[in-house]
């Protein structure tokens, strides 16, 4: 039997840049002319967040974010590489077939392919991921292979993805991303097969938590923190059946759709037997998005 582990990690892009554009998303959102005005005034945020925010409109806040969150990426980025210069990152069509063969046997419908498009970049998602588990930029050894999930759903397709004024929001939405169930169970399914293979496999889920941009119910202001604080204690207490009892309107009501890759680690580390070794919850008001980090072995 295969060797097996899970990780999970943030690919937020702020961690990327040099300077600071971490609270880009909350100026955004005080910009909104359909803000009720009573939240305007830092008077009336939540009293973690008016800390955060302090005299300095979260400077300090956010550095010390950095320096908790501790990564640092690309384009352009903090080591000063350019466009010209190439992360190398190396495939494992092998494992791809053999994992896309026993996913589609457990009754999954994946898709698959052997390459990307001539005209597009690598994800930011998966490239940043690679970045911030090579930090030192000493080199990503290991083979990679990039499972993709919807985590945009009926919300963030309709909003192109990025930050809209609430003017902007007409309530259009498309199909649902997968529910968390769904997830879960594709989790498992990918750890039988890496289970049954000849290779050691760490199963990654690279997400930020529940982001402001898409909390509607806090206007914007701030990301939904009580829950991603409960779905935390979860973690820790090895209560799966605390995320597996979520629906996918609770996770989009959150702002919480990006999780959903930690919806298939969570399934796919209960199935494996794998457990909470050590993690890090990384909490911000300000900055758009909570950050987890979990080895679980």
């Amino acid at each position: 039997m295969a060797e097996v582990i899970g990780l999970g990690l943030t690919h937020y892009p702020a961690l990327s840049r040099p300077g600071n554009t971490f609270t880009r998303a909350l100026k955004f959102a005080l910009e909104d002319p359909a803000l009720p005005a009573e939240l305007r005034s830092v008077e009336n945020w939540p009293a973690e967040m008016q800390e955060e925010w302090s005299g300095d409109e979260g400077l300090a806040a956010t550095e010390r974010h950095r320096a908790d969150v501790e990564t640092y990426a690309d384009d352009p980025n903090v080591w000063g590489e350019t466009s010209a210069d190439i992360v190398k990152v190396q495939g494992a069509p092998e494992a791809g077939r053999w994992i896309a063969q026993h996913v589609i046997d457990a009754g999954f419908d994946l898709a698959y392919s052997y390459k990307i498009r001539d005209d597009r970049k690598f994800p930011h998602a998966f490239i940043h991921t690679v970045s911030y588990l090579d930090m030192a930029r000493d080199g990503f050894p290991f083979r990679l292979l990039p499972i993709a999930v919807n985590c945009y759903g009926k919300y963030v397709i309709a909003r192109r993805g990025g930050m809209r004024g609430f003017a902007e929001i007409t309530g259009e939405v498309d199909p649902p991303a997968p529910s968390p169930q769904r997830c879960m169970d594709l989790g498992g399914a990918i750890a039988r097969a890496a289970m049954d293979s000849p290779w050691r496999v760490a199963m990654v889920a690279s997400s930020s938590w529940s982001h402001a941009f898409l909390h509607d119910r806090a206007w914007h202001l701030h990301p939904d923190v009580e829950t991603d604080r409960a779905l935390y204690k979860a973690l820790q207490e090895g209560d799966v059946d605390a995320w597996r009892r979520r629906s996918a309107d609770d996770v989009a009501l959150s702002g919480q759709q990006e999780m959903l890759n930690w919806y298939c680690l969570l399934g796919a580390a209960e199935e494996a037997g794998l457990k909470l070794n050590w993690s890090q919850f990384v909490e911000t008001w300000i900055c758009n998005s909570n950050k987890v980090f979990a080895v679980l072995d």
